[in-house]
């Protein structure tokens, strides 16, 4: 990995400030947060050959692009090699097309191969020496709050502990087509009190607070989804249809886990022939086997509608059944706290051939609880937060000594920055009220809420030194660099390993910066900035709003959606990782497929729902615009539309 360079800033009158960042190949297609583009950028330490001298730019660059034939619109007449300084921007232009080999276009003489080489790589090393010794270029940095997406990683990385986002606060605005905009995201008073309120929530899903009273929750199957295939890898092979859910449990007690069955005009439809299995599970563990349906065959046929005279008792009974069959699926089961997997799925073969339309499905999973609930020993959040236990319980000094190492080592990583004794004391306040009232975990519990709540964990700023006058150039704090590095790699605060380094000030040593950045491209938390980037780049997250038409394509549902949209997460993830030439991104004849998604592509001898890299042949496939999720957001519901695909592709390849 080429060696970085720290990120400088000049200062200004104002929280905002100017920063100076070069551009790195295909990450700086993501439209990088400055920290790894300034560390990335290659700077050889010798020219291969002169530009200003060499024969190659007059003889086969000048020739086309000139004051007189601007072909391409360019003229490169005017443009004096040597002073790459003064033609940067032209020049960077020239070494892409050289180096991508698209110029001289086909057809025409051109210089050989090494030649060629030899010309960009001295021009590439005269640009990279103009930047280095030149001014910061102007840029305001504003100071900006967290987006929902790097909340809930924030937290998740905090404290273990996976939170519904879409549920606890609103959705972001987006900004030139990006949520992570500064203009953007304001923060109004209504805002800051779902803040509140979520970090109340948060509290006490964190410690498994009595506080968690019983509630339901209802997760809703989409009406689309297919009941006749395996629904993903969170369902257990062998079953169909049903529906998977990661819910978090906040007490160990017991919970009562239904399922409602999809109905049409005279009830719950697909079980008047056949008798059917479904499974309740439990991260993966069989709570309870349900069978349903088969008692009247051939008496009904799903979705007519009959009238039943008041004599017609069998005709009664069958359409009381049809009502209420689904009134018995549900299962009272001990739960220990933490997020687990739900599972209900079908077992059963397809439906029978006497009601191939309507084969029966879930149609909800509804989940309520805790009854009878008790303060879990251990979870995964408990063990990140409690890194102390009070030695008993009168112990006084000893609990507020602990509770100010847990304090201390929370907020220290979500304030992202060393803690001064006004940072804590307000905490330790809070955590003495909370004390006073029920105890250390409650004490605990209201210094969390403060944590997650204060302005320091919300809104990410970057201060100007101590007397440092404005205009005045000056490099990034390490801890300022570990937040962007960060931020812009994992979505999310730093770790350990970064504030550590920060916090002894070698984060900024190039070599150390370089390997930091690898180490964080390897951990999985780099695919959240990979997939979050993705969607909103090529704009793939509007496919869960696409409906094509269902008359036209029948077989189009969510399984199949969501195998487009991992596909085209896949192939970036790989392009990225590999370092590929960015025009690959539009010419590589590989692509990531499952079963699903290769017979919709018709493409043979792909089995199971697991997507995985295959060697493309036909070349209509190549590259992202031959994706089912670049091709169907660029679509009409019923048609293609070359109108919509090139609107698209100047406004996000091209740019």
């Amino acid at each position: 990995m080429p060696t970085p360079r720290p990120v400088r800033v000049s200062s200004s009158s104002s929280s905002s400030r100017t920063n100076s960042m070069p551009t790195s190949r295909i990450l700086a297609v993501a439209g990088l947060v400055g920290v790894v583009a300034a560390g990335v950028l290659p700077c050889p330490a010798a020219a291969q050959g002169s530009p200003s001298t060499h024969p190659l730019f007059g003889r086969y660059c000048v020739t086309c692009h000139n004051d007189r034939l601007m072909t391409g619109g360019l003229s490169l007449e005017q443009v004096d090699v040597a002073a790459v300084g003064a033609n940067a921007e032209v020049l960077e232009k020239v070494v892409r097309k050289l180096r991508d080999g698209l110029m001289p276009p086909e057809g025409r003489p051109r210089p050989d191969a090494a030649v060629v080489s030899n010309f960009v790589s001295g021009l590439e090393t005269s640009l990279d020496a103009a930047a280095a010794s030149g001014a910061p270029s102007a840029g305001w940095v504003a100071s900006r709050r967290l987006n929902r997406t790097e909340y809930v990683n924030a937290v998740y990385d905090l404290l273990a502990l996976e939170i519904d986002g879409d549920v606890l606060l609103p959705s972001d605005l987006a900004g030139f087509g990006f949520d992570n905009n500064a203009d953007a995201l304001t923060i109004t008073p209504a805002l800051m009190s779902r803040y509140m309120t979520a970090a109340m929530r948060i509290s006490r899903m964190a410690l498994g607070s009595l506080e968690n009273r019983p509630a339901g929750h209802v997760y809703e199957v989409r009406p689309t989804a297919r009941q006749d295939a395996r629904m993903g890898e969170n369902m257990p092979f062998a079953t169909r249809g049903g529906v998977a859910v990661r819910h978090n449990f906040p007490l160990d007690g017991d919970y009562v886990v239904r399922r409602r069955l999809k109905r049409g005009s005279g009830g719950v439809a697909g079980i008047e022939e056949d008798e059917h299995q479904i499974e309740l599970r439990v991260d993966h563990a069989l709570v309870k086997r349900f069978a349903i349906g088969g008692r009247y065959k051939g008496l009904l046929n799903s979705g007519t509608m009959v009238a039943i005279d008041e004599d017609d008792v069998l005709g009664q009974q069958v359409h009381e059944y049809l009502m209420h069959a689904d009134d018995d699926l549900e299962a009272r089961v001990r739960i220990e706290a933490g997020t687990r997997t739900v599972a209900a799925a079908f077992t059963d073969s397809m439906p029978s051939a006497v009601n191939p339309g309507s084969p029966v499905g879930v149609d909800q999973l509804e989940i309520s609880g805790p009854f009878d609930g008790t303060v879990p020993d251990e979870t995964a959040s408990r063990r990140r937060l409690l890194v102390c236990r009070p030695a008993g319980a009168n112990a006084g000094a000893d609990d507020e000594s602990c509770a100010r190492e847990i304090i201390q080592g929370l907020a220290r990583r979500a304030y992202r920055r060393p803690l001064t004794e006004s940072d804590v004391e307000p905490l330790l306040d809070l955590y003495r009220a909370g004390r006073s009232d029920g105890g250390f975990e409650a004490g605990i519990g209201l210094a969390l809420e403060g944590v997650l709540s204060s302005p320091h964990f919300l809104i990410r700023v970057e201060s100007d030194p101590d007397g440092v006058a404005p205009g005045t150039v000056y490099d990034l704090s390490d801890f300022e660099l570990a937040s962007r590095l960060s931020f812009f790699l994992w979505r999310s605060i730093p770790d350990d390993e970064l504030l550590d380094l920060a916090a002894e000030g070698g984060l900024s040593e190039p070599t150390v910066l370089s390997e930091q950045v690898g180490r964080m491209l390897g951990d999985r938390r780099a695919t959240r900035f990979m997939d979050d980037f993705v969607e909103q780049w090529l704009q793939v997250r509007n496919l869960r709003s696409h409906e094509p038409d269902r008359r036209l394509f029948r077989g189009f549902d969510p399984t199949l959606r969501d195998a487009m949209v991992r596909e085209t997460k896949l192939f970036f993830e790989s392009q990225l990782r590999e370092d590929r030439p960015i025009p690959e991104l539009l010419r590589a004849d590989y692509t990531f497929l499952n079963e699903r998604l290769a017979r919709h592509y018709g493409i043979d001898d792909i089995y199971g729902s697991h997507l995985r890299r295959v060697t493309l042949a036909d070349d209509r496939r190549f590259g992202l615009l031959g994706h089912g999720s670049v091709l169907t957001v660029t679509s009409y519901t019923n048609r293609t539309s070359v109108v919509l695909r090139g609107k698209w592709i100047l406004e996000n390849l091209m740019g």
